[in-house]
C-alpha cells in the first residue's frame, strides 16, 4: 500500500477505490520523496459490503492510520465519522429501466413489472416477486444477471412444476431459509408455495395435510418469514392474523389476531387490519407492518401479548417520538444496527425505527418520483419491499418505478 503522509484526499479514493492495507516495507527516507501512484484498483468496498456500514468504518479507521501515519488518531476517527454519516440515505438503482416489461438476461437490459417483496438467500442472489407478471426473478450474485425461476410471464394460475412450468398468481412475500429454499405468499391463490434450490415448486403446508380445527385457510397471505426455529411466519392479510406452519408437522396455527381492528393486548383477542409484513428479531419476537392501521405491531412471544412500537390512530407523515410518530401504510421491514427499516409506501419514504430509544426518523424520500442521490434528493414511488443486503445497506423495491434499489441506512 502507498503512503499519503497527509493527503487526505488520494488516501480515502485509494481506500474506496479497493486498495488494501498490504504488509509493505517503506524506507524512512522514502517518506520524504514524492509517492508513486497507488496500485491498481481492486475491489472497491461500496460493492463489497457499503461504505455506509460499521466494517467499512473500521477498515476505513485502519486504512488511514496506515496511509496516513503523520496525521493523529483523533483527525483519523473524525474524519471516517464524517465520511460514515455523509453516505446516509444515499440510494443507487441496481436493476430495472424505469418501463414496465419483462426481459431476463444482463441486468442493465432486464425490465420488472411492479416488484414487491425481496430477500437475499444464502448464496447472496436477490429475490423478489414480480407482482404483475406472476412470476419469481432472481438476481446473480454479482449483480450481472436477471432471470426467471419460477412461473412464466404474464400467466397466472396455480401450477406445481419446475422454473417457467410453474404457474402464480400475483405473487408477494418471499423469503429465504438457511437451505436456500425461497417461500412464496401466492397472494392471488390464497397458498403459499416453496421453490426449491433446484427450481422445483410445491404448495406449502403440502396439501395432503389438512388445516387444524378452528384454523381457517390462507385469504390473501401477503408477507412471510422464517422464525428462529425454522418455522414459517406469515402475515395473513384477509383474515388479519399472523400464522405459523410448523417445519416438522407443517400443522398450521394461529400466533396472534382475531377479528379486523386495532387493539393491543393478549395474542387470542389483540386485532390487526391487514398485517403485510413480518420480520424476527434476536429474542424471537414477531415485529409487524399493520397496514391500514399505519401502525408498526409487535408480538411478545413470552407474554403472549401485542404492543404498538410506532404509529397513530391517524396515517401521516412527521418523525419524532414512536408514539407520536406517524406512517402512512407501511409495508416492508427490516432489522439493520439496532433499528427497524421501514418501506413507508405511501409517504414514498425510508423511515427508521430505533429499537433503542424509540424513534422515529426518514431516511430518504419524501416527494413522489425517481430520483437516486443522497437523503435530500432520493424519491421513490411506492416502496414496498424491503431487506438486508450488506452491513448498512438495504435493498427496496421501488414498485411504481419498476426498479430494485440500494438505500444506505
Amino acid at each position: 500500500m502507498a503512503q499519503y503522509k497527509n493527503n487526505l484526499e488520494a488516501a480515502i479514493n485509494a481506500f474506496l477505490d479497493g486498495d488494501e492495507i498490504n504488509p509493505v516495507t517503506v524506507n524512512d527516507d522514502d517518506l520524504d520523496k514524492s509517492e508513486e501512484d497507488p496500485p491498481p484498483p481492486k475491489k472497491s468496498v461500496i460493492r463489497n459490503y457499503g461504505v455506509g456500514s460499521n466494517k467499512a468504518c473500521i477498515d476505513m479507521i485502519l486504512f488511514l492510520k496506515e496511509a496516513t501515519p503523520m496525521l493523529p488518531v483523533e483527525v483519523v476517527l473524525i474524519i471516517t465519522e464524517n465520511f460514515y454519516f455523509s453516505f446516509l440515505g444515499r440510494t443507487m438503482t441496481i436493476a430495472g429501466k424505469r418501463v414496465v416489461g419483462h426481459a431476463d438476461g444482463d441486468i442493465k437490459e432486464a425490465t420488472v413489472n411492479y416488484p414487491m417483496s425481496i430477500c437475499v438467500d444464502p448464496s447472496r442472489n436477490i429475490i423478489f416477486s414480480d407482482y404483475t407478471e406472476h412470476n419469481i426473478r432472481k438476481i446473480s450474485a454479482d449483480l450481472t444477471t436477471m432471470s426467471t425461476i419460477g412461473g412464466e410471464a404474464g400467466a397466472m394460475g396455480i401450477i406445481n412444476g419446475t422454473g417457467k412450468e410453474s404457474r402464480f398468481y400475483n405473487p408477494i412475500g418471499i423469503c429465504s431459509d438457511h437451505n436456500g429454499n425461497i417461500f412464496v405468499a401466492d397472494y392471488g391463490n390464497n397458498k403459499i408455495r416453496k421453490i426449491t434450490p433446484e427450481g422445483q415448486v410445491s404448495t406449502y403446508p403440502p396439501e395432503t395435510v389438512p388445516f387444524p380445527d378452528g384454523e381457517v385457510p390462507f385469504s390473501g397471505p401477503y408477507g412471510v418469514c422464517m422464525d428462529l426455529e425454522g418455522n414459517l411466519l406469515i402475515a395473513d392479510c384477509q383474515n388479519h392474523k399472523i400464522r405459523k406452519v410448523d417445519q416438522i408437522t407443517f400443522q398450521v396455527s394461529t400466533i396472534a389476531g382475531s377479528t379486523v381492528g386495532y387493539e393491543d393486548g393478549d395474542v387470542t383477542t389483540a386485532k390487526f387490519a391487514c398485517p403485510v409484513c413480518l420480520v424476527v428479531d434476536n429474542q424471537g419476537d414477531i415485529i409487524v407492518s399493520d397496514f391500514n392501521n399505519s401502525r408498526i405491531r409487535k408480538i411478545l412471544m413470552n407474554e403472549k401479548k401485542v404492543i404498538t412500537l410506532a404509529g397513530t390512530e391517524t396515517s401521516g407523515d412527521s418523525d419524532g417520538d414512536s408514539k407520536t410518530a406517524q406512517l402512512y401504510n407501511p409495508v416492508g421491514i427490516c432489522i439493520s444496527n439496532n433499528s427497524l427499516i421501514i418501506a413507508d409506501y405511501n409517504n414514498h419514504k425510508i423511515r427508521r425505527l430505533s429499537l433503542i430509544d424509540n424513534s422515529v426518523q426518514t431516511v430518504c424520500g419524501g416527494e413522489k418520483g425517481d430520483v437516486d442521490g443522497d437523503e435530500t434528493e432520493t424519491q421513490f414511488a411506492a416502496p414496498i419491499g424491503i431487506c438486508n443486503y450488506s452491513p448498512g445497506i438495504v435493498l427496496v423495491t421501488d414498485a411504481s418505478n419498476h426498479t430494485i434499489r440500494k438505500v444506505y441506512v
